[in-house]
């Protein structure tokens, strides 16, 4: 019975993430993108997913594979087993992305990217756009850390001037994502406050308290009356639920959040430079670029951070250019938000682009 059981899982992957639970739908559409050989995902209440292939080596190609980042945060994957308890270990490494700004291009190779990487925690490799330079506002690179890692803020290179010698550079350092840390099991991926090891403290510490007679239940002073709560019923007007509104009065945005939207490209906004800011409120992680530099300023695009690298390529009265990368799949691609003039000879400038 049990060996007959046991079959169905022989090609599932067990996994959990260093952080916050992720979105399940959002999950399982990433690793079926990136993961060749996904035949089913589950999930558990506790956050623990089963991650079922076609076959053991499609299963154990991912598996080592990794480490694999979902949204920055990594996630731990083990071979299923019978008998398996789902128990989240300690861990004292985990691997995490940062971005190093204002770094000099010519240390945009796999040395000095690693020279770089190597002050903060160690290098494990960078993202595709970072190797292929094509975008210079920041490097990206994946690197592993410690529990006791300082995380630095920024990282000072020391690099050949004019004269001979040697000068400082700062290189500024985000990080992408960090780990809950504990301090009292000394490990990565739960706080202090939800630490297991808390935990059965604080329960020793209360069944002492009551088996030593410290804390007793507190007795109701006073007992409730019966029937103390009054019941008031109120009937509703029996109306029509539509709302009369005058056609073209008003303008409202409207942004349809179950649609998971993560690029937005906004048309003819008619919103002043005073008001930018209460419209960027609608979605207050993303990132927004407009054209106020444009006459008219008629396009704005705005992006999940989380989710996107975003870089505007070419800035038209007409159109935004950019690349976006998206990262979580690993992929580049090339967007344009176009809204065309009114008159037909300014519109001839988009076919010359």
């Amino acid at each position: 019975m049990i060996r007959a059981g046991s079959q169905r899982w022989n090609t599932t992957a067990v996994g959990y993430f260093l952080g916050k639970k992720p979105y399940f739908h959002h999950l399982n559409e990433f690793v079926r993108s990136i993961w060749p050989g996904v035949h089913d995902v589950k999930a558990t209440s506790n956050g623990f997913f089963f991650f079922q292939f076609e076959t053991v080596a499609a299963m154990e190609d991912v598996i080592e594979g990794g480490p694999w980042l979902y949204l920055g945060q990594p996630i731990v994957l083990q071979k299923w087993e019978p008998g398996m308890v789902l128990r989240k270990l300690k861990h004292t490494e985990v691997s995490v992305w940062i971005k190093l700004r204002h770094l000099p291009v010519e240390l945009w190779t796999t040395e000095g990217l690693s020279t770089v990487a190597s002050g903060i925690g160690r290098p494990l490799y960078p993202d595709a756009i970072t190797r292929a330079c094509t975008r210079l506002d920041f490097a990206r690179v994946c690197i592993m850390l410690n529990v006791s890692s300082k995380l630095p803020k920024h990282v000072v290179i020391m690099m050949p001037n004019e004269l001979g010698g040697e000068s400082a550079c700062k290189v500024d350092v985000e990080y992408e994502w960090l780990p809950p840390k504990c301090k009292q099991c000394v490990s990565l991926g739960h706080s202090t406050a939800t630490c297991p090891e808390s935990k059965k403290s604080r329960n020793r510490r209360l069944r002492c308290m009551f088996r030593s007679g410290r804390c007793r239940p507190t007795p109701v002073s006073k007992p409730m009356a019966k029937d103390s709560v009054r019941t008031v019923q109120h009937t509703l007007p029996e109306e029509d639920g539509t709302v009369d509104m005058e056609i073209g009065t008003d303008e409202r945005s409207y942004i349809d959040r179950g649609k998971r939207l993560n690029f937005l490209g906004l048309l003819e906004t008619r919103v002043s430079a005073v008001n930018v800011m209460r419209v960027q409120t609608f979605l207050p992680r993303w990132t927004w670029f407009t054209d106020y530099d444009m006459p008219g300023n008629r396009i704005w695009i705005a992006w999940d951070d989380e989710l996107l690298d975003v870089d505007v390529l070419n800035l038209d009265v007409q159109f935004i250019h950019c690349r976006i990368y998206i990262r979580y799949a690993h992929l580049s691609v090339l967007a344009t938000v176009v809204y065309g003039a009114n008159d037909s000879v300014s519109r001839r400038g988009l076919c010359r682009v």
